[in-house]
């Protein structure tokens, strides 16, 4: 698990690679920080300003998860106050953890709903959000960095 500095160095590398950073949506939701009883955090999904992605099944996931190899694993930052799971967080909030993606993948049980693994080397992440279509299959994102577009 990496902590502090170097979790924020690896979230910072993500949201340069894959996150468009000058989209209205990203500075209003994102950038702009709004306060909490729990501090400051910022209200939309990361994943909402990934321009460059392709939808995937969860069957393609599992695939994809056994082939990223050595990855980290992230999730959005929000309060406590937009989470109604109880014990939501297992690991601090602004944690990225370090790993097989295989193995983050079997653990998305225990991880925020929102999750972003990406190979150690940022050139593909694996999305998975909390988001269904109306007939009920989970909204799966392959992405790729902004510079492959």
């Amino acid at each position: 698990m990496l902590l502090g500095e170097e979790a924020a160095r690896v979230r910072s590398r993500f949201i340069s690679d894959y996150v468009d950073v000058d989209s209205e949506w990203y500075k209003s939701r994102i950038a702009e920080l709004k306060r909490y009883r729990d501090g400051e955090f910022y209200s939309g999904y990361l994943w909402e300003v990934v321009p460059n992605y392709t939808r995937i099944s969860k069957e393609e996931a599992a695939v994809l998860a056994q082939h990223l190899g050595p990855s980290y694993a992230l999730w959005d930052l929000h309060s406590a106050e937009k989470i109604v799971v109880p014990d939501y967080w297992k690991f601090a909030r602004d944690a990225v953890l370090h790993g097989a993606a295989a193995d983050l993948y079997d653990a998305r049980g225990i991880l925020p709903k929102d999750l972003y693994v990406v190979r150690e080397s940022y050139e593909v992440c694996l999305i998975l959000t909390h988001e269904d279509e109306p007939d009920g299959v989970e909204i799966i994102l392959e992405a790729r960095p902004m510079q492959h577009m």
